[in-house]
């Protein structure tokens, strides 16, 4: 063995009594997390999750298709006459009622609103209880009936959650 400068190298450790001129080596340990075939291990682990979540993502109806297992509207709350206040209470009311007799398909009249002094009021207070019941995900989806393009036809489909649907991130309302 070649001498070494001072300070230039750290010394060997000690020869272990086995009688071996060599010297002693520390073992590995069999700790997870230790070593290259551990990160390779880890790695692979890491991709193969990730290969699930993504085909678990793909196997997801999107909300279209699941909005299309509905049946039509089973029931109709018309709001014609209704203050601003007592419509939001009648639509809570409502898709309450639905559910418990678990009804899935719901039509909410609001009138175009061409008899009101000013802007229509009725449809901007329907849509905004809906997409609160939406948030509190008592409500999966809703949109206005497409009879005559968008709030022309002065009605709104609401689809009531099931709780079993979770549509993937593609989902959009139709």
């Amino acid at each position: 063995m070649l001498p070494c400068p001072q300070g230039h190298a750290p010394p060997l450790p000690a020869a272990e009594s086995t009688g071996s001129d060599r010297p002693a080596m520390k073992k590995k340990s069999n700790r997870p997390g230790r070593g290259f075939a551990a990160v390779v291990e880890n790695y692979l682990h890491d991709q193969a999750m990730a290969r699930a979540a993504a085909a678990d993502l793909h196997d997801r109806p999107s909300l279209a298709a699941i909005l299309r297992s509905f049946p039509p509207p089973q029931e109709e709350l018309d709001l014609h006459g209704l203050t601003s206040g007592e419509a939001e209470k009648a639509i809570r009311r409502f898709v309450l009622r639905c559910r418990e007799i678990r009804l899935t398909t719901l039509r909410i009249i609001t009138g175009r609103g061409l008899h009101s002094p000013g802007q229509p009021v009725l449809p901007g207070v329907a849509e905004a209880t809906l997409e609160e019941l939406k948030r509190k995900r008592l409500v999966l989806a809703f949109h206005w009936e497409k009879k005559k393009r968008g709030r022309e036809s002065g009605a709104i489909i609401a689809y009531l959650s099931r709780g079993h649907e979770t549509p993937n991130s593609r989902g959009k309302t139709p």
